[in-house]
């Protein structure tokens, strides 16, 4: 004769952490997973610095926005005193940076991710300001890639 157990085990340690979360909250597993949206969750593991910067780097790189020419500079020791003081700033706000030079040109990118535009487009979105060698800002927006292609979010 089998003894059926009277608490069934968990199997995962999924099952575990929903076990205690919904011991801590008072509540069921399945309603402290719909107090946060998946999206919401989703999109703040996205806007990770570390995430943030690869889709900074392939934005930059893939967007037809640089020379073929390009090499990257990863050291902000490596760079002008001006730019130096851009990436201070931006690193001060949670932002990431990029920056890629030729012989003749270098061009710097700071970005943060916007919570609320990949929200309502379902798809991260860049806010990205670009900088020329001097420390002018030269170009400043919202991109999103969609099908694997950059594109200008439009208001």
């Amino acid at each position: 004769m089998l003894l059926r157990l009277r608490f069934a085990f968990p199997r995962t340690v999924s099952q575990v952490s929903d076990r205690v979360r919904g011991a801590r909250f008072n509540q069921r597993p399945s309603a402290f997973r719909a107090a946060v949206p998946m999206e919401t969750v989703r999109l703040r593991k996205i806007q990770q610095p570390s995430h943030v910067e690869r889709l900074l780097e392939a934005f930059a790189s893939r967007g037809d926005l640089l020379p073929k020419d390009c090499y990257q500079i990863r050291a902000s020791g490596a760079l002008s005193p001006q730019l130096q003081r851009i990436v201070e700033r931006a690193i001060q706000k949670g932002h990431v940076w990029a920056c890629w030079a030729n012989s003749y040109h270098t061009w710097l990118f700071t970005c943060e991710m916007s919570l609320p535009l990949s929200r309502e487009r379902g798809s991260p979105v860049l806010q990205v300001d670009v900088y020329d060698e001097a420390g002018e800002l030269k170009d400043a927006g919202a991109w999103v890639n969609q099908q694997g292609k950059w594109s200008r979010c439009v208001a």
